[in-house]
């Protein structure tokens, strides 16, 4: 998957979450949560947060200053993987 199909499998997931208001599951190819919240970093403007699940995954959210203390612009579940070579 090239960094624009990545890229839209993001915004996709971001666009889902806040128009269904649910935390969306993906897969993202990336080799550390560093990487993924880079990502994140440049198609959204506000700030972001991580949280490493037990299981691996990566719970990751966006807010912006305008929001009241605890509420989230999106959420989303994801896993990392690899790229196939």
């Amino acid at each position: 998957m090239n960094e624009k199909d990545k890229t839209m499998t993001l915004r996709q997931a971001i666009d889902r979450s806040r128009s269904h208001n649910e935390i969306v599951s993906i897969e993202y190819a990336a080799t550390d949560s560093t990487e993924l919240e880079l990502a994140l970093g440049d198609i959204y403007d506000g700030q972001i947060d991580s949280a490493c699940e037990n299981d691996g995954a990566i719970d990751v959210w966006g807010w912006t200053e305008e929001m009241a203390d605890g509420e989230m612009d999106w959420r989303l579940r994801v896993t990392l993987t690899t790229e196939a070579a």
